[in-house]
């Protein structure tokens, strides 16, 4: 900048001189230049930002004195110096094509990390040529400005953002972002595993269009009663059951709004996440807690729940049912003799033969021990009922073979026939219990029926 003032201060003195010098008038033009380089370098050493000249071998010509607020030297210090003694070779080599193109009289911005005492701060350079008339870049301007403050930001955020990447892409859940008209602004890496897709090949596009190449998904008009609901600023959540491979697959879907300053919905967070497994577990265990683990048979948490349901249906219809009650004959010799071992092995076997002499739809039950229950619904008559209990007591005449041999066994059967409409299953069960303690007073390995009558709380002994 310094030639700059010299050189035009030269070229007025050869123009003006002649006519100046004699009246006195080309003094007062020296003073006034003067007093503008006074101004320029009061501004200019007075900015907030570095500002330099090289000339065309890239040495500094001028340089203001807001450089020492980076560098512990003055600008008078660094005159005839090249950029590459101040910023080192490998610095000087990451920004020496931007500096190229400004010499071929091109203005180039770019970002420079420089490290003052270790620690790195951050300037937005501008180079700038500057050209004469002729075209002829005869030096180039640069100013940096420190942006270390926002550039620390920025540098935060975007760590900030790739954490977050990070735990998104690793998530078991596939997550999505909707504006308003439902295009996909950003995506989660769990997708490609889902689909073949992967989060930039989605982004950009309507999420009712992508949906229909997600295999085994909602179509859209299934999903757009829930969306249309987030867009209206309520959190949704649903579950999606469809078949894949023949099996069983639940999606569970969260959708998110999110809510402006002003109250207005500026998208929605879609969430989806597989819970397959989960709801095979669940089924599992509502599996465990309604059946009989030694038997597999129904428990009498499920008992309780199918009578009520015979009942029901029954009633309805107007059709008869029965409630057969039995045990095992003197089970309690069996584990005290042959072990617990072999008394399971027995009620495993009882359990089977038990399901083979009634029908499908008659429900067979294990309370506790040995002691069962057999619900049989559309029956024609009390003899279809004593039937049954025959057949079941003809199924047990066969020996059991077991790990220690064979056992003989017999069970002692009570039953309770309903042909009324209104069936109270806790006293069809006391009345199935009743007929069964007449059976072992009969001498056991035998049956007896008593009729269900829902006027007489005592029912009557019918052989």
């Amino acid at each position: 900048m310094g030639n700059w003032f010299g050189r035009w201060r030269r070229a007025l003195a050869k123009v003006l001189a002649p006519d100046l010098v004699e009246s006195g008038r080309f003094a007062c033009l020296q003073a006034e230049l003067a007093l503008s380089q006074l101004r320029l370098r009061t501004i200019s050493d007075n900015l907030p930002v570095i500002i330099t000249q090289f000339d065309l071998e890239g040495r500094f010509t001028f340089v203001n004195q807001y450089i020492t607020s980076v560098l512990p030297r003055q600008p008078a210090e660094l005159l005839g110096m090249h950029l590459r003694d101040i910023t080192g070779q490998a610095l000087y080599d990451s920004v020496s094509g931007h500096i190229e193109r400004a010499f071929q009289g091109h203005k180039v911005s770019f970002d420079i990390c420089y490290p003052v005492d270790g620690i790195d701060r951050y300037f937005a350079a501008t180079y700038l040529p500057e050209v004469d008339a002729a075209g002829t870049v005869r030096s180039v301007y640069a100013l940096w400005l420190e942006i270390t403050e926002r550039k620390q930001i920025e540098l935060q955020q975007a760590a900030d953002e790739q954490r977050l990447r990070t735990i998104t892409d690793n998530l078991p859940v596939v997550i999505c972002y909707l504006d308003q008209e439902l295009t996909i602004k950003f995506a989660n890496a769990t997708l490609t595993q889902w689909t073949a897709a992967t989060p930039a090949q989605v982004l950009g596009r309507k999420f009712t269009d992508l949906i229909q190449e997600f295999p085994n998904s909602p179509a859209a008009h299934a999903l757009m009663p829930y969306i249309t609901r987030a867009l209206h600023g309520e959190r949704v959540e649903f579950e999606y059951t469809s078949t894949v491979d023949g099996a069983g697959r639940w999606l569970h879907y969260t959708l998110v709004p999110q809510i402006g300053p002003d109250g207005a919905v500026l998208g929605i967070f879609a969430l989806c996440s597989n819970v397959t497994e989960l709801k095979l577990v669940q089924r599992k265990l509502s599996e465990m807690a309604r059946f009989d683990e030694l038997t597999g048979l129904p428990n009498r948490y499920q008992f309780n729940e199918k009578i009520e349901e015979a009942a029901h249906r029954c009633g309805r219809m107007g059709q008869p049912m029965g409630l057969l009650f039995l045990d095992i004959d003197h089970f309690k010799q069996v584990n005290d003799t042959l072990g617990h071992g072999v008394g399971d092995e027995v009620l495993r076997e009882f359990a089977r033969r038990l399901r083979a002499a009634v029908r499908e739809t008659d429900t067979v039950a294990r309370l506790a021990g040995d002691e069962f229950v057999i619900v049989l619904e559309a029956l024609a008559d009390r003899a279809a009922m004593g039937l049954v209990a025959e057949k079941i007591l003809l199924a047990m005449q066969a020996p059991m073979l077991h790990s220690r041999g064979e056992l003989q066994v017999s069970s002692s059967i009570g039953g309770a026939f309903a042909a009324g409409p209104a069936v109270e299953p806790k006293l069809l069960l006391e009345c199935a219990d009743a007929a069964l303690y007449d059976a072992k007073r009969a001498g056991r390995a035998t049956y007896l029926l008593r009729d269900y009558v829902v006027t007489d709380p005592v029912p009557v002994l019918e052989v």
